[in-house]
């Protein structure tokens, strides 16, 4: 199958001005507060091709000849540079969302509030639409400082302590559960089956320091003016939570995203197959047909595509969901 792509300047089609002078074109999707990327490299040979603006907006679809085309996403082209010999041009730019003022730093007290309505807060202040999975939306925040905070710091923090994602992409701040394979709009994303035949290469690596069999967590009973403790999973070792809470329920949800995280982290995997746009960050990988150690199902965290002269291929980074 031969590679094909799609590159819309500002709505404009580029893709038949620039396809005979592409030397690579590599999309960056990242999991969390990274920005997703996308980095364009054109021979320029006799300074025909238009001098792209800092601010313009691309959107950049991939695939093959044969098949329907598949968005990865639209970027804002942050820095262009040139060089020679031999005379070229590289265009590189972020996911559009990620250059917004939600970097810019903040203080506030946010209290009594739920997750749902928080994420719509800050989602509505950047002209965003929030994506708030069912099962966050109506925890209940007690108290939460934003101290010289960023929002997009805010919310990362907020993601991590509940073991979810958050990420402003496309028009919208998706704030979900991890490894739940969705997309940004709440959709369920493909699971990809591969076996040893469809892959070029791969690299697995098992750790043991993360096998823990229960989390601690410790919160403030006001009532009793006493520290009290909570434990989620069973056995050893025992992994320590060092945040106190305001309560019982937010230190039991920590404690539950803690374990889901650290039984995650028991296995990683670099993976790189023939270009796939169908391989996105939060969908799953099944792998079959491997080895012990190897084969079982993997949660997306990063996905790099290429197209470049020798075709276009996708590497994907994972963590275990479950290793057999």
């Amino acid at each position: 199958m031969k590679s094909n792509f799609q590159i819309l300047a500002n709505g404009k089609d580029i893709t038949r001005k620039i396809a005979d002078r592409l030397l690579s074109l590599t999309v960056v999707d990242e999991a969390g507060m990274n920005s997703d990327t996308v980095a364009i490299s054109i021979d320029d040979r006799d300074s025909s091709i238009e001098f792209p603006r800092t601010g313009a907006k691309l959107e950049v679809t991939l695939g093959y000849e044969e098949d329907k085309l598949k968005k990865t996403g639209v970027y804002t082209v942050d820095e262009v540079s040139m060089s020679w010999p031999p005379q070229s041009m590289s265009i590189n730019g972020k996911a559009a969302n990620m250059l917004e003022g939600i970097k810019a730093t903040k203080t506030r007290p946010w209290d009594n509030i739920t997750i749902g309505d928080l994420v719509n807060k800050i989602a509505g202040e950047h002209s965003l639409i929030a994506k708030v999975g069912d099962d966050l939306a109506s925890m209940t925040i007690e108290h939460l400082d934003q101290t010289s905070e960023s929002d997009l710091h805010l919310l990362t923090r907020l993601a991590t302590q509940y073991d979810a994602i958050s990420k402003p992409v496309a028009g919208k701040w998706l704030f979900v559960k991890r490894a739940q394979g969705k997309s940004v709009s709440g959709k369920e994303l493909p699971v990809v089956s591969l076996k040893p035949k469809d892959v070029t290469s791969w690299n697995v690596t098992i750790s043991g320091r993360a096998k823990y069999g229960s989390v601690t967590a410790d919160w403030h009973d006001n009532l009793e003016a006493t520290r009290e403790i909570v434990k989620v999973g069973e056995g050893k070792p025992i992994f320590n939570l060092t945040q106190s809470f305001p309560n019982e329920a937010q230190a039991k949800t920590a404690a539950k995203a803690a374990l889901a995280r650290l039984k995650r982290g028991t296995g990683s995997l670099e993976i790189t197959v023939q270009g796939n746009a169908a391989l996105m960050v939060e969908g799953v990988l099944v792998l079959k047909g491997f080895r012990e150690g190897v084969d079982g199902r993997w949660s997306i965290n990063r996905v790099i595509h290429t197209i470049n002269n020798k075709g276009f291929i996708t590497t994907a980074f994972g963590e275990s969901e479950g290793i057999k």
